[in-house]
């Protein structure tokens, strides 16, 4: 919590989250996953700035193999990538890196 205001108010949260029923509580869970998911959508799109169709990138698979290829479509939360074996995959922007060779 980066605010000065929310460090201090934290103890004043904890009491009213205690005081809560369990349906507010579901309610207030609802809409701080919701707040979380925008932000998430909004930093993946900010990434996705960063590549252009044709780009040549490189990211590491989960396998922990290097994976080069190129992208050729952007999505709204993944850039589609052609790999080098042929293979396609749409891949999270944070996996990804400019350059992959060739």
């Amino acid at each position: 919590m980066s605010n000065p205001q929310w460090q201090l108010d934290r103890d004043q949260m904890t009491q009213v989250l205690e005081s809560m029923s369990n349906e507010d509580l579901r309610i207030l869970y609802g809409r701080i996953a919701d707040q979380l998911n925008s932000r998430r959508s909004a930093e993946k799109a900010a990434m996705l700035t960063r590549f252009d169709v044709g780009d040549r990138v490189e990211y590491t698979a989960a396998s922990g193999k290097l994976v080069r290829g190129m992208v050729w479509k952007i999505n709204r939360k993944t850039a589609s990538v052609v790999c080098e074996d042929g293979n396609k995959w749409n891949v999270s922007p944070e996996f990804l890196r400019k350059g992959g060779g060739k």
